[in-house]
């Protein structure tokens, strides 16, 4: 990827990042603490599967599919931007998010950068969070993010986001920790984007938004999300929203002339490829990768229902960032 394009990227991930510094405090629920004033809530990194996106079609040309995601919750982050300390979150409750919805995307000339939107019809669309006191996600089986109590749910409404492909080459796809997956390989590439919601319900019998209520609680929330690959600060989920992955499949030759040697393929010979098309057929693949947001706030005092939700996610191109998250297993 070229100097000019890699700088352009950066400077709209800034931007994206500027609208998402502003924020409001939000009062919960702790199971320790009592009622606490949240100002953004840190999401551990997790992943997110586009279901048939590869090859996306050069523009302009589209390819439509479906996008789920999941992740927890690893802190409360407070008024001074630091984490709350002596919570029950993760000790006595965990907070976690599904989400899936319809895009549209194509790519740039020689498919270095992919841009994706909201499709105009929506097969797929829901934002959902949960609580649980049953502290069950695990990122490497993709299970335990969608149990416990809907607090709450929300509707997809609009969606900008963009991927850049920094080196093809595969690589390995599980690079946290210990390779879980010995013969699945990725390109290399990062992005991020900007996503929108209305909410349509809390669970006022849970009331874990302390007393809230459409009219009331929270109108925006802001994302700064980075999508990358490969996967760096947690294991590749095997499920995603329930979704098993069904990415490109090679064959043993396939292997060989992408680099990857025989030490490297599955038994019975081939390989798989996240982001590269099938070879040889025109079979839709699944495109999986790692996405991590930090979610501040915005409340309005006068809103009309339901309540307006905003995710505003910036890419944040985040080679060599770091994460606390300890690996599931």
């Amino acid at each position: 990827m070229n100097k000019i394009l890699l700088n352009g990227l950066v400077a709209a991930t800034m931007a994206y990042g500027v609208n998402a510094n502003a924020s409001d405090a939000v009062s919960i629920n702790d199971t320790n603490l009592g009622a606490i004033s949240v100002s953004s809530f840190d999401w551990t990194p997790g992943s997110a599967l586009a279901v048939g996106a590869v090859p996306v079609a050069a523009a302009p040309g589209s390819t439509t599919f479906n996008l789920y995601t999941q992740a927890s919750l690893g802190n409360f982050i407070g008024a001074n931007s630091l984490p709350i300390l002596g919570t029950g979150l993760n000790s006595s409750y965990e907070l976690t998010f599904q989400a899936g919805f319809t895009e549209v995307g194509s790519t740039t000339a020689g498919g270095a950068v992919a841009n994706f939107g909201l499709a105009p019809t929506q097969t797929v669309n829901f934002f959902n969070i949960y609580y649980d006191t049953n502290m069950n996600a695990n990122a490497l089986a993709g299970t335990g993010y969608g149990d416990g109590d809907l607090v709450l749910s929300a509707i997809v409404t609009g969606n900008s986001t963009v991927f850049a492909v920094i080196n093809p080459a595969p690589t390995a796809l599980d690079q946290f920790g210990t390779n879980d997956y010995p013969g699945y390989y990725s390109i290399t590439g990062t992005g991020g984007g900007s996503l929108s919601a209305d909410v349509t319900g809390l669970n006022q019998a849970r009331n874990f938004f302390n007393n809230a209520t459409l009219a009331s609680l929270i109108v925006e929330l802001a994302f700064n999300t980075s999508n990358v690959l490969p996967f760096q600060q947690v294991d590749p989920s095997g499920s995603v929203v329930d979704k098993a992955i069904a990415l490109s499949l090679f064959t043993a030759t396939d292997c060989d002339a992408a680099g990857i040697g025989a030490s490297g393929q599955l038994a019975g010979g081939g390989c798989y490829i996240n982001g590269l098309a099938n070879p040889g057929t025109t079979d839709q693949s699944d495109f999986l990768f790692q996405a991590d947001a930090n979610q501040s706030f915005t409340v309005r005092t006068t809103v009309p229902e339901p309540g307006s939700l905003v995710l505003l996610g910036g890419g944040l191109l985040a080679a060599g960032a770091s994460r606390k998250q300890r690996k599931a297993i």
